[in-house]
């Protein structure tokens, strides 16, 4: 049997996060619900590492240091049901807008959201060695997050990410087999996916 993976309490207590958005891609199921999924890769070496979860740490020590043979590790956890929000920088006050009124404005803000497959890279040696943090983002496809992964593709963005509060009483443990039926339904997803977007290349987006 696969071991359990494991449900995490807290995001970095909820903290603002440096992040990088290095892909994205739309997903429609056969009922015609949207979904993005974001690749998004978090620096932690020479950040601040106030709220990192034990089990994100414990794994993060083998990697930073400069001449550590570890280059990668993959962490069991996920996070689901999250309300996430994404900012301009690391004091402002309300999540990106695109700017726009009505049935088309929008702001990078969702509820409902799934972080999985989460791993640790690391890469170079000596002060030119970083060790980030990446994972995939299931996220619902409103108005305000579509036009947030335009302009923000391969850009640094910032993130703040807690649980909804319907899930705060649950149990925070999740058995194997309802991942694989995540990773199967993302597979029928691609399947009725709309056409294909052109995407800039980066890195191993398929293989997370």
């Amino acid at each position: 049997m696969a071991p359990t993976q494991k449900k995490l309490k807290e995001f970095f207590e909820g903290r603002r996060r440096e992040a990088v958005l290095d892909d994205w891609r739309p997903l429609k199921s056969a009922g015609g619900e949207m979904r993005f999924k974001l690749l998004v890769r978090m620096p932690l070496l020479n950040h601040d590492l106030q709220g990192v979860p034990e089990e994100i740490s414990k794994a993060f020590q083998g990697l930073a240091e400069d001449e550590s043979p570890i280059n990668s590790s993959k962490l069991n956890i996920l996070y689901d049901g999250m309300t996430v929000e994404f900012f301009t920088d690391d004091s402002a006050k309300l999540p990106w807008t695109n700017g726009k009124e009505g049935v088309q404005g929008g702001l990078a803000s969702v509820t409902g959201v799934l972080f999985d497959k989460f791993a640790l890279i690391a890469k170079g040696k000596g002060e030119k060695r970083t060790v980030d943090l990446v994972f995939i983002a299931y996220v619902s496809a409103t108005q305000g997050m579509k036009d947030w992964t335009f302009e923000n593709l391969h850009g640094t963005v910032f993130m703040e990410a807690v649980y909804s509060q319907s899930e705060m009483g649950e149990e925070f443990m999740r058995e194997d087999p309802d991942r694989k039926s995540e990773a199967a339904v993302e597979e029928e997803d691609e399947e009725e996916e709309s056409p294909q977007l052109t995407l800039a290349p980066a890195g191993n987006f398929d293989e997370m």
